[in-house]
């Protein structure tokens, strides 16, 4: 049987962070988004049973971004056209082809940069439209009541 705080940490666990500065995130929670974040980084961390029989810590995380999403291709060929007359090799055009190399398909342009996105990454042309979609996800995680419990507690409180 499982403590009463071994327990608590079994529950599923959504937690957010914000980009208001380049490379650096902060802490936040749902209903206090600073305004002046370009991003939010959102991870869920739930426990799962592993290979070893044994409940081992699982998580997942995407970001989401104020910005304008391009194709890699797209902003190589831009970059190409802005930097044909000049032989220096910037450091923009050694990211993006590492960015090409690696197949990253889709960059967003922030306030704070060029990003690479991930497949669950999302890009909102306004602040207003990150927040109304951090809200929306506070909505649904919290629609749902984790109940975790020992199975043998479940089973008594069923026989009485």
């Amino acid at each position: 049987m499982f403590s009463d705080e071994e327990l608590e940490t079994m529950k599923p666990k959504m937690s957010i962070e914000y980009g208001i500065d380049p490379d650096t995130l902060s802490y936040g929670n749902f209903d206090d988004i600073p305004k002046n974040a370009y991003m939010a980084k959102i991870q869920y961390t739930f426990f799962k049973v592993g290979a070893n029989a044994t409940f081992d810590i699982d998580s997942t995380s995407y970001n989401l971004y104020v910005g304008q999403v391009l194709k890699t291709t797209d902003l190589k060929r831009l970059n190409d056209k802005l930097n044909k007359n000049s032989q220096a090799v910037t450091n923009d055009e050694k990211i993006l082809k590492d960015y090409l190399e690696r197949g990253i398909e889709n960059v967003t342009i922030t306030k704070n940069g060029i990003i690479p996105l991930n497949n669950y990454d999302k890009v909102f042309s306004t602040y207003e439209e990150m927040v109304e979609a951090i809200t929306k996800i506070k909505e649904t995680f919290q629609s749902v009541d984790f109940i975790v419990q020992n199975a043998e507690t479940n089973t008594l409180k069923n026989i009485n």
